[in-house]
């Protein structure tokens, strides 16, 4: 759609693309170039066209910062049970089964594909950190935490939901090296 998206930062020297994943006339997402690791900044310009561009604005950076996608209902968490259906109110997850979550911002892979390429589905790309997930007020055992098979920059934590906790809608948090998720809600059975 004419829209291209760069990251600089002058100081070291690095110039790289941003990696659409959509556009729309109000919207646009994309992954942040694994090559900026390390950087606490960047200078970010939209372009159309190749010649009408916005501001360019300093973003701030960080190796983690974990955010859960939101699910269908307001302040809950995107996920499915483990028999792949979308956790709701109507589907709540339930205790001691695996929930699979979908966020972002979990940070640096082992393994993991080259800017802007999708996820194996072969060869898992794990977080190089191992998260925290608290479910209900209970830590939860984590399985899996890395790259979401066949998506560019999506990342998948798949953990079993502790069978101790309440009903209904309960808290969620993750935390990776040093940063925690906002506040959600996982609807749990």
């Amino acid at each position: 759609d004419g829209v291209t998206v760069s990251f600089d930062v002058p100081s070291a020297k690095l110039s790289v693309p941003g990696y659409l994943t959509y556009v729309s006339p109000g919207q646009v997402n994309l992954q942040v170039p694994w090559e900026l690791q390390g950087q606490t900044s960047a200078q970010v310009k939209v372009t159309l066209y190749g010649y009408s561009w916005g501001n360019v604005v300093t973003v701030p950076l960080a190796d983690t910062a974990p955010a859960f996608f939101a699910g269908f209902t307001p302040g809950t968490a995107a996920a499915l049970d483990q028999n792949n259906a979308v956790v709701t109110a109507a589907n709540p997850v339930k205790r001691g089964a695996v929930v699979v979550l979908y966020m972002n911002g979990l940070g640096p892979v082992n393994g993991g594909p080259a800017s802007g390429e999708f996820a194996s589905s072969t060869v898992l790309a794990h977080t190089k950190t191992d998260p925290t997930v608290t479910i209900g007020g209970q830590q939860a055992q984590v399985l899996f935490s890395g790259l979401a098979p066949t998506f560019p920059g999506l990342y998948q934590v798949n953990a079993i939901v502790p069978t101790g906790i309440s009903t209904g809608t309960v808290p969620i948090s993750l935390i990776i090296g040093g940063a925690t998720t906002k506040a959600s809600t996982l609807p749990v059975n």
